[in-house]
């Protein structure tokens, strides 16, 4: 077999990439149903994490999560809290049965100067196939791995038949390779072209372990932490520096005009 692996466009100075593994109250975090279930609090120490991003990023961010059932949960949770309503920007979240207009909303919200939190799932609309540049994007969070339901007979099979194969990759590491070729492929909403720039914010001790599943030209700029505080301290200054180095361009909005003296 022969791997292709290229460079990334941009400088690697223009994205920071970071892994979490623990709240700031020390609870772990992982996103596995088994885990979510032994330690419930992890809801609200991520709903506070988020809190506390949407404060120092600029504009626009997006939050993946593995699945609409844990996107699901974790609303609830942060509405029942009063989380939801403290989240420093306008929130629109992508649900199953939400409208196709929820990414355009959200891109609005981000034109019109007002920021906005966009929540999703990885492999859901947001994560493939749609452009998020600039502003759109100035960070992409994910919390935890995406990994294929046991229980989906597909992936089952899948297992099986690789397992069968010794040729083959066994179905353990399919499943984990494919997990986080869909992270990769959410992070990629950061970097659109060779003037974008944005951080990137892997929530989940597993990550910090795996970081040789991520795209070779990520894995040198990987930065590990135990918890979100440093990332916190050190995103203001980035962007400051990032803004700097890439001033926003001008842009004229509906009903606007310039004048040239």
């Amino acid at each position: 077999n022969v791997t292709l692996s290229t460079r990334h466009v941009i400088d690697l100075s223009q994205v920071l990439i970071t892994t979490i593994s623990y709240s700031s109250n020390r609870c772990l975090m992982r996103s596995s149903k088994a885990h979510i279930d032994r330690t419930p609090i992890i809801c609200t120490e991520l709903g506070k994490m988020i809190l506390n991003l949407t404060n120092v990023i600029p504009q626009g961010m997006i939050l993946f999560v593995p699945s609409y059932n844990i996107m699901d949960h974790l609303i609830l949770e942060w509405k029942q809290t009063g989380l939801f309503e403290k989240l420093g920007k306008p929130v629109f979240v992508d649900e199953k049965s939400a409208q196709s207009q929820i990414v355009d909303q959200y891109k609005k919200s981000v034109f019109d100067g007002k920021g906005g939190l966009l929540i999703s799932v990885c492999k859901g609309r947001a994560s493939e196939g749609i452009d998020f540049t600039d502003d759109q994007a100035r960070a992409v969070v994910v919390f935890g791995v995406p990994y294929p339901l046991v229980t989906d007979p597909s992936v089952c099979l899948k297992e099986q038949f690789n397992n069968e194969h010794p040729h083959l990759t066994n179905g353990n590491e399919w499943n984990t390779i494919n997990a986080y070729r869909t992270v990769a492929q959410a992070v990629g909403r950061c970097i659109r072209h060779i003037k974008d720039y944005g951080s990137i914010i892997l929530i989940d001790d597993r990550f910090e372990r795996h970081v040789q599943y991520f795209p070779k030209w990520m894995q040198p700029s990987f930065q590990h932490f135990r918890t979100i505080d440093p990332v916190i301290s050190m995103l203001p200054s980035f962007y400051e520096k990032m803004r700097e180095r890439f001033p926003d361009p001008i842009t004229l909005k509906h009903g606007h005009s310039l004048t040239m003296c």
